[in-house]
């Protein structure tokens, strides 16, 4: 594959920026979220309202993800990666992850080629990408973009990527594969320990919201 000088800069960062352990934290945080999801689905208590079951586990997936990532890097004191919700004063608050000074976004798409929905922040940052890359040999890897992207089949995870957007955010300037990383015996442990507590934290955030709409 021919690479333009741009794609083998993003090339270089990816490989040194984002570490194997930090991609199968993230790959697995992923597909245990899907697998949570799914057991809410099919709990019996569901079987009546399916659709409406569907959709309701389909809306927490993001909530899980970010809730099972945020837990591992907690009880893992050699882990990478941080995380922080930054308040940019408008629009729904969204975790975001920072590692090797790489900003990263977890988001849904519906299709693996397509970017998430181009928010001012993420035009912005695709911008600053271009503004880093351009500085040649002696470009800085500070404050570059990534995202996160995934899909799923009824709660059943399609695939994973990294990636990061070209300048005018009409596409990827080069992206990776992420199911790859995946570890299904790890993903079993993250279910059974973060599962439970997982479903408890969205249903306290459910209520919290509900109660503060009330008022």
């Amino acid at each position: 594959m021919f690479y333009t000088r741009e794609q083998e800069k993003a090339e270089e960062i990816y490989n040194k920026a984002i570490s194997t352990p930090t991609r199968i934290m993230i790959a697995n945080s992923i597909f245990s979220g899907c697998k949570i999801a799914l057991n809410i689905f099919q709990d019996k208590s569901n079987l009546l309202i399916p659709g409406s079951a569907y959709y309701d586990s389909a809306f927490r997936l993001g909530f899980i993800i970010n809730k099972i990532l945020v837990h591992q890097i907690n009880d893992n004191e050699f882990c990478e990666i941080s995380y922080f919700e930054p308040d940019r004063g408008h629009g729904r608050r969204t975790i975001e992850y920072k590692t090797n000074n790489v900003t990263i976004q977890l988001k849904k798409t519906n299709k693996r080629n397509k970017l998430p929905e181009p928010a001012k922040y993420r035009l912005k940052k695709a911008a600053d990408n271009q503004m880093i890359l351009d500085f040649g040999k002696n470009y800085n890897i500070a404050d570059m973009y990534m995202l996160v992207t995934y899909t799923h089949r009824r709660l059943v995870l399609d695939y994973i990527q990294i990636g990061m957007p070209n300048e005018d955010y009409t596409g990827w300037l080069n992206s990776w594969d992420l199911l790859q990383y995946i570890q299904k015996e790890q993903t079993e442990r993250i279910v059974q320990n973060y599962g439970t507590q997982v479903q408890e934290e969205y249903q306290e955030a459910i209520e919290k919201k509900y109660k503060i709409s009330l008022k």
